[in-house]
């Protein structure tokens, strides 16, 4: 009886070693010894954020409007409405001059001293006038011109002044000589004694000739620019005004093609 316990036991005894064995078998099976246990993968990075610089727009360049014509075209009356009604001055080169001499400066000086001899005072005098007026604040945003240029040297030196710097657009008022002659004539009649002292038939008819010889060359340099807004000046002032004011608005965005109205 106690021989077949103790054989019980030791068969007990044997299936538990046996199991245990198994199970150390099985561990190293999943988890060789002496190796270590692997770490998971770190997840790669996310990409920091780039914040998006907007550009800067560029700043538009100002508007400057170039009046051109023969004399009594109504160059300084629609220039005069067009400067109020974009709110920038209306420089006038004659006006520049008897200013000048007027308040007795530097330039007013020597520029009166050559008027009474009776000659033309030198474009470099003019454009200094015309850069000395254009650099107040009240042009930052667009002037217009009156009375400059009339010849291809003017006409260069102001090119070489505002090519870069500006938007420049020319307005030419189209009359016909025999319709300036006529306005001259009124304008001279409602003057009386008033009238200017070149608002009579001869001196209309010597520069009317100047204008045909010297300025109207240049429209066909500023046409090939793109710069040129042809304008029917023989229409009524209001309709003339609103044909200015269509174009040059078109024009206000640098590189806009000009096209002829009237």
């Amino acid at each position: 009886m106690k021989s077949t316990s103790l054989m019980s036991l030791l068969v007990l005894c044997s299936a538990l070693i046996l199991g245990a064995q198994a199970l150390a078998d099985a561990d190293n099976t999943i988890m060789p010894k002496n190796e270590a246990p692997k770490k998971l993968a770190t997840p790669p990075a996310k990409p920091a954020a780039t914040k998006t610089v907007k550009a800067k727009p560029a700043k538009q360049k100002p508007t400057v409007v170039v009046f051109m014509g023969a004399p009594g075209s109504g160059k300084g009356t629609q220039a005069a409405m067009l400067s109020k009604k974009m709110g920038v001055p209306h420089i006038s080169t004659g006006d520049l001059l008897r200013a000048e001499v007027a308040k007795g400066t530097a330039l007013g000086k020597q520029a009166g001293a050559i008027m009474k001899k009776g000659e033309l005072v030198p474009d470099e005098m003019v454009l200094t006038m015309l850069q000395k007026r254009a650099s107040q604040r009240d042009c930052n945003k667009g002037y217009l011109i009156d009375g400059f240029p009339r010849t291809e040297a003017q006409a260069k030196m102001l090119d070489m002044w505002l090519k870069e710097r500006t938007n420049m657009v020319v307005v030419n008022l189209d009359v016909k000589d025999n319709v300036i002659m006529e306005r001259i004539a009124g304008r001279a009649k409602e003057a009386g004694d008033k009238k200017r002292a070149d608002d009579n038939p001869e001196s209309v008819k010597e520069r009317l000739a100047q204008y045909h010889k010297n300025t109207q060359p240049l429209m066909a340099t500023y046409e090939e620019q793109k710069r040129l807004i042809n304008i029917d000046g023989s229409e009524d002032i209001d309709s003339i005004h609103k044909h200015i004011w269509e174009e040059v608005q078109k024009r206000q965005s640098a590189g806009a093609p000009a096209k002829k109205a009237g």
